[in-house]
């Protein structure tokens, strides 16, 4: 029998040369693709061409990846890979919403979408692109990113010990970068649909050194929500829809450095229409209206020499937001931000030097109509209060800056220990306008100087220690020094962070990561507790954050994929000196999460997610006494806060997915249900008009999703 082999070239082509006439087997042999096996006939004298599409043994749909290798030193190792982002049940294949599933990441109120890191408040965790910020990470109720997967090279998260290059928050950070210019870019994309939006994405070459991407997704949920939720189920008709859109162009220059531009934006509103006012709030005589939006732009420059590279990123973005309560609270707010980096780095062997520059500027204007209640950014921290206080009308504008300078080292003081130190200045200044007297006046937050130290020692192949620890600082939220709603005198806030775990490899599929960590805020904004109220909040509060994370994992070798991940942790807060210490309103003591998928052949998938999270804490109301001056019922807290605790939170989503295969596209469908036994999850404490009587509000039921995509 004739054998001959032929290695095919970059494109895919391979040629035999003359051959006998006849039927022959032409075999081609599968790694990433199955074999095929085909039978040609050969004539004398004639050119046989074959085209031959195998298929491929996993098809992956969203190509990015939710963490990718850590940069040096720095203590997290949690790596997903694109497949592994397709087949999580409850994420939608979204790559942002997998770091919810990770370990030292808390579960939000009703699936908010808010990113609650180790315990800190949502304001302190942050999300950027490139190193910008984005002011909004998730549309309604957290379903998806408002950025496309699509577009993202790659994906950081740090739940705490990030390096000297980012500041401005004391959390967590999520840092999504943009892909890079490719040359050969060939013409892609898809059309999807699903119960919450219908999609699209495009991108391809528009010249030999430039690609364009378009994409954008449009809800339609509110008109759905209505039909799939029982009328017993939400109190209030809840209308709500999100919208986004992205633009980019790529293009790589001769020189061998490259930019990107995206151009990109989102829209969100939520309206509740109230039928009649809430027995505990019956000054609620009108609608609950939120809506917020923004349209902004990026550039990034990247460029590289003989042992060096850099990084120039530019974002500019316009934030919108209002929110109606019925006519009680209502608030308006427009800003602006404007962010410059300039990132390098020196060398490439034992010694590696990174320095940057990196400022925001953000203007703004306002107007607030709203009795005073407390801000903290704590959850529960303006639940079960009686809006009983006359509202104030205020407006006024003004601007916050922040620039910073860093520089850290990269060392690598033996084959096995790598050691990362730095320091980063970081400034909070702004200017402010009295709205009362028209006065304008500078405020100065505070100037910190900001160490940080990160190791990694290989005890082996399979054996890695790790350690970390430095100070943060972040800058009080705008409620909280506005004048007459805050204190214009107020000071940013520091938290110093120290972690320590170890990496152990099991097997080449499965691999453990544990890490303990130990975070003392100082310095905290709290509700004065000044007699008298001159101001409403100062510096006064402190917390501390102490917990372990273990994270199992079996990564996506052979069929089966999941992991297990379990967050103990506990978080307290201080108010004042002499002040009981008591759980912060974060706090969630245990959070466990089984996720795993499974491939069954004819590709046919089947995955699910189980997770059960300690209720978060809550102040109980005691009784009420009547308010002739409102004519209605002021509720009483009770003098121990935070004490009590909703019920555990769990609940089992699954996922099934089928792909059919054809010459030149992709079919996929999936049927993601979450909340599959329909475990009407408590998230609140719901009062009757004279907190006599009490119930539990409780998040969403049973959500099934059934998606068709279409990709080419």
């Amino acid at each position: 029998a004739l054998a001959k082999e032929s290695v095919s070239d970059g494109e895919g082509r391979f040629r035999f040369g003359v051959l006998p006439a006849g039927r022959h087997e032409l075999y081609l042999p599968g790694a990433d693709h199955k074999p095929v096996r085909r039978k040609v006939a050969i004539r004398d004298g004639r050119t046989t061409e074959v085209n031959l599409r195998p298929e491929r043994r996993s098809y992956v749909i969203y190509r990015a990846t939710a963490v990718s290798p850590p940069q040096p030193g720095d203590i997290s190792r949690r790596n997903l890979g694109s497949e592994e982002i397709q087949r999580i049940p409850g994420v939608y294949g979204d790559s942002f919403k997998v770091v919810q599933n990770l370990p030292g990441v808390s579960r939000t109120t009703g699936g908010s979408g808010l990113l609650v890191v180790r315990g800190s408040a949502p304001q302190d965790s942050q999300a950027a692109i490139e190193g910008v910020r984005l002011p909004l990470l998730y549309h309604f109720i957290g379903l998806y990113s408002v950025i496309n997967t699509d577009l993202l090279e790659d994906i950081d998260f740090y739940p705490g010990g990030f390096p000297v290059r980012f500041g401005r928050r004391t959390g967590g950070l999520i840092e999504a970068r943009l892909k890079l210019p490719r040359p050969e870019e060939r013409w892609h994309g898809y059309v999807e649909t699903n119960v919450f939006h219908t999609g699209f994405f495009l991108k391809g070459p528009i010249g030999e050194r430039t690609n364009v991407a378009l994409a954008g997704r449009r809800s339609y949920i509110d008109v759905l929500l209505d039909t799939v939720v029982p009328d017993d189920v939400l109190p209030l008709t809840i209308v709500p829809r999100y919208w986004d859109y992205q633009f980019e162009v790529e293009h790589r220059f001769r020189g061998g450095s490259d930019l990107t531009v995206l151009i990109y934006g989102a829209d969100d509103s939520v309206t509740a229409l109230v039928s009649e006012p809430p027995a505990a709030f019956p000054e609620a005589r009108g609608d609950i209206e939120s809506a917020s939006d923004f349209h902004a732009g990026l550039a990034v420059w990247r460029t590289h020499g003989d042992g060096w590279q850099a990084r120039t990123t530019f974002g500019a973005m316009r934030v919108g937001a209002n929110f109606d309560f019925a006519g009680t609270f209502r608030a308006d707010l427009t800003g602006w931000q404007l962010a410059l980096r300039q990132d390098a780095t020196f060398g490439t062997g034992a010694l590696q030097l990174r320095a940057g520059f990196d400022a925001e500027i953000e203007p703004y204007v306002f107007t607030v109509h709203a009795p005073l209640v407390p801000f903290t950014g704590e959850r529960g921290s303006m639940i079960n209060t009686t809006p009983n206080l006359d509202a104030i009308e205020q407006s006024g504008a003004g601007v916050f800056w922040s620039p910073a300078l860093w520089f850290d080292s990269v060392m690598k003081l033996t084959p096995a220990l790598e050691v990362v130190a730095g320091l980063r200045l970081d400034h909070f200044g702004g200017r402010v306008g009295n709205p009362l007297t028209d006065e304008v006046r500078l405020n100065h937050f505070g100037t910190f100087l900001l160490p940080r130290v990160h190791a990694r020692y290989a005890l082996d192949d399979r054996w890695t220690l790790k350690t970390a620890t430095g100070l943060v600082t972040q800058r009080p939220e705008p409620p909280q020094i506005m004048p007459v709603l805050g204190n214009p005198e107020m000071d940013a806030f520091r938290s110093w962070e120290t972690a320590a775990g170890f990496e152990w490899r099991l097997t080449d599929a499965i691999d453990l990561d544990v890490q303990v960590f130990y975070k003392r805020l100082t310095e905290l904004p709290s509700p004065s507790d000044d007699l008298i109220r001159t101001v409403p909040y100062d510096n006064d509060g402190v917390g501390d954050i102490v917990g372990a994370e273990v994270l199992l994992r079996h990564l996506p070798r052979g069929r089966f994929f999941g992991w297990l991940g379990y967050t103990l942790q506990q978080a307290t807060r201080v108010e004042h000196p002499g002040a009981p210490r008591r759980p912060f309103g974060w706090d969630q003591t245990h959070i466990l999460t089984a996720l795993g998928s499974y491939k069954l052949g004819g590709n046919w998938e089947l995955g699910g997610r189980w997770r059960l999270v300690s209720g978060n804490p809550y102040t109980a109301v005691v009784g009420a006494v009547w308010n002739e001056k409102r004519d209605t019922w002021q509720r009483i807290r009770a003098g121990c806060e935070n004490c009590e605790r909703l019920p555990p939170f769990h609940q089992l989503d699954l996922r099934v997915d089928k792909k059919w295969v054809f010459n030149s596209w992709l079919l996929s469908a999936y049927l993601d249900v979450q909340n599959v036994y329909n475990r009407l999850n408590p998230e609140g404490i719901r009062y009757n008009f004279d907190s006599t009587q009490h119930s539990y509000s409780t998040g969403l039921p049973i959500i099934p999703s059934l998606g068709v995509r279409g990709e080419f």
